[in-house]
């Protein structure tokens, strides 16, 4: 069965904290045509009462690799050593988005 003639695309979702950020950038190596869902500053925005304490990036984030609203939600993170972990976010939002992500 073909559920759709569009070639696959890499969908990622990460933490929304500087290590996810680095994953991304270093995902996008190998595909650089990656999406990302709920990894960007509206987000961020939308969900700020959810943040907490985050670890550093073990490296320098690639921030090359990143499109505009995902670099700045990064250097915000990157900055104040905060974020978000996936799992909190609202399901809700969450299904949300990767539904729109795959139309």
């Amino acid at each position: 069965m073909i559920l759709s003639r569009k070639p696959l695309l890499g969908i990622i979702w990460g933490d929304l904290d500087p290590c996810g950020f680095a994953i991304l950038a270093s995902l996008r190596e190998s595909l650089p045509k990656a999406r990302t869902v709920l990894m960007d500053v509206t987000t961020l925005t939308a969900h700020r009462d959810m943040l907490g304490d985050a670890k550093p990036a073990p490296g320098r984030i690639r921030m090359e690799r990143l499109n505009a609203e995902e670099v700045e939600a990064a250097l915000e993170l990157q900055s104040s050593a905060k974020g978000i972990e996936q799992e909190k976010l609202l399901f809700r939002d969450c299904l949300q988005m990767v539904h729109a992500a795959f139309d």
